[in-house]
C-alpha cells in the first residue's frame, strides 16, 4: 500500500493532537501558595488573640519598625519565590538564585538583632502570647506541608535547597505576624520569633532532601 504524503500524515496528526491544559507559571504557583498561607496564618491568629495595641499606628510614627517590617515582607516574598523557582531546571546557578532571599533574611535579622542594643520600639510585654514559639512552628509547618506538595509535583533537582526555602518562607510568615500579634521586645524577637522560623528551614532541608525528590 504506498504510503501517504508526509504534509497529508502531518496534518492528520496534528488534527489528532489534543491540546495541553494552560499551564500555570512558577511565579503564579508561589503567588498562590503565599497568598493562601498569609491568609490561614493571618485568620488562625486573630482566632487565638488580637492584634497587640498600637502596633499598626506605630508603622506611621516609627521608621525602623516600619523598616523591620517591610524587610520582613520582602523575605518573605523573595524566599518564596526561591522556592518554587528551585523547584525546577535553571542555568543560573543556586548561589545566585540565593542572593536576595538570603540577603533580605540576613537583614532582617540584624536589623531586629541590633534591637537588642538600640530598640527603635519601645520594649513592652503588652500583647505577649504565651505559645508565640509554637504557634510558629504549627502553622509553619502546616503552611509548609502544603506548599511541599505543591513542590512535589515539580521537578526538584535539588530538594534540600527546596525544602529549605520553602522552610524558611514558611517560619517567616508568622514570625513576621507576631511582630504584630505578640509583645514588641528584639530579644523576645529573635529567640521565639526569628529562631523557630530558622528552624523550619533546618528541618525542611531535611525533610525536603526526601519527600520532594522525584
Amino acid at each position: 500500500m504506498a504510503s501517504k504524503p508526509r504534509h497529508l500524515l502531518i496534518d492528520e496528526l496534528v488534527a489528532a493532537a489534543a491540546p495541553l491544559p494552560p499551564q500555570l507559571t512558577i511565579e503564579i504557583r508561589a503567588w498562590r501558595w503565599l497568598l493562601l498561607a498569609v491568609a490561614v496564618v493571618v485568620l488562625a491568629l486573630l482566632i487565638t488573640g488580637p492584634v497587640r495595641d498600637g502596633a499598626l499606628s506605630a508603622l506611621l510614627n516609627v521608621p525602623r519598625y516600619l523598616l523591620e517590617a517591610l524587610l520582613g515582607v520582602g523575605t518573605i516574598m523573595s524566599l518564596s519565590l526561591a522556592a518554587f523557582r528551585s523547584a525546577i531546571p535553571s542555568p543560573t546557578p543556586m548561589t545566585q538564585r540565593l542572593i536576595w532571599p538570603l540577603g533580605f533574611l540576613v537583614l532582617w535579622i540584624v536589623l531586629c538583632g541590633f534591637g537588642v542594643v538600640d530598640s527603635g520600639l519601645p520594649s513592652s510585654m503588652a500583647g505577649k502570647r504565651a505559645h508565640c514559639l509554637i504557634e510558629i512552628l504549627a502553622l509553619g509547618t502546616l503552611c509548609w506541608a502544603v506548599g511541599g506538595y505543591g513542590l512535589r509535583h515539580l521537578w526538584p533537582l535539588q530538594p534540600a535547597w527546596s525544602g529549605a526555602l520553602l522552610g524558611l518562607a514558611a517560619g517567616a510568615i508568622p514570625a513576621v505576624a507576631m511582630q504584630f500579634m505578640c509583645m514588641y521586645a528584639p530579644l523576645h524577637t529573635l529567640l521565639f520569633h526569628i529562631l523557630p522560623a530558622l528552624a523550619l528551614g533546618v528541618v525542611g532541608a531535611v525533610v525536603g532532601r526526601f519527600a520532594l525528590r522525584k
